[in-house]
């Protein structure tokens, strides 16, 4: 029906990696068609909790699993296409889904990059999976990474915001930020997955005005950790090779400097 295609001219199929998922499809005895369990645009739920928060009042129950076993949405492949574009990364890999079917190709979406046009797939649009306090994705490599966070993180709350960082465990301790939240170790991107969304929700909760996020290598499961950054900051995002740059312009001028936006995209 046309319900289950949002307009376009496919349907994906999606078979969780769950018991209790699939013990209640089966006990439904048909195909399951619904919407997921959180606001459009919110971080998606990994815990019953965040179901509750989103969703308290509007739905009849919760039926818990416990927490999400990789914490990342599904990924999602265009099958209508030769090869075969990846849409939404997930937790299955380009690298586990080309060791089973050959090449395929990455939307440029799939990157993070915005998405022109009617979205082929969900997680797609300018802005997902977002908290409602301002994000900036610092990218680069792990040392430049923290080094440039530590930096904007002194001049933003020279400015007299409240400043946190979703941080790696390995980078944490240099932050002297009003909050700082260790979603796991940059040598485990599983891990960083697992507590990106809680993460993004418990920060969205401590009162902040600006929020800095690691980015990470874009391999891997590292690709969708990159695709939910990057929608999830609204594409400020922020090179950290130009932390000399921001050095030299003062502690109190954070505001003189630009995040990438969407615009630089095009």
């Amino acid at each position: 029906p046309d319900v289950t295609t949002a307009g376009l001219n496919t349907v994906a199929v999606r078979v969780p990696d769950h018991p209790v998922a699939v013990a209640l499809i089966r006990a439904s005895g048909c195909p399951i068609a619904a919407p997921s369990a959180n606001r459009s645009g919110r971080p998606s739920p990994t815990r019953a909790a965040h179901v509750w928060a989103d969703l308290h009042g509007r739905i009849d129950m919760i039926l818990d699993g416990g927490e999400a076993g990789i914490g990342l949405e599904s990924t999602v492949l265009d099958l209508t296409q030769n090869p075969p574009v990846l849409l939404r990364p997930g937790g299955v890999t380009v690298e586990e889904l080309e060791e089973v079917i050959g090449p395929i190709r990455i939307h440029p979406a799939a990157g993070g990059m915005p998405a022109a046009g009617p979205v082929a797939s969900p997680g797609m649009k300018y802005r997902h999976y977002a908290p409602a306090t301002r994000c900036v994705l610092v990218e680069g490599t792990p040392e430049a990474v923290a080094a440039h966070i530590s930096l904007r993180v002194r001049q933003e709350r020279a400015a007299g915001l409240r400043v946190g960082v979703l941080a790696s465990r390995e980078a944490a301790a240099q932050y002297d930020a009003d909050v700082v939240l260790v979603g796991g170790s940059r040598t485990d991107p599983a891990e960083l997955g697992r507590n990106l969304y809680h993460g993004l929700r418990e920060l969205d909760e401590a009162g902040l005005d600006l929020l800095f996020l690691e980015g990470v290598e874009a391999t891997g499961l590292g690709l969708a950790l990159m695709n939910r950054m990057r929608r999830a900051a609204g594409y400020r995002i922020e090179r950290a090779e130009d932390t000399a740059v921001l050095a030299g312009q003062g502690e109190d001028s954070g505001d003189s400097r630009r995040a990438r936006t969407e615009e630089d995209f095009s």
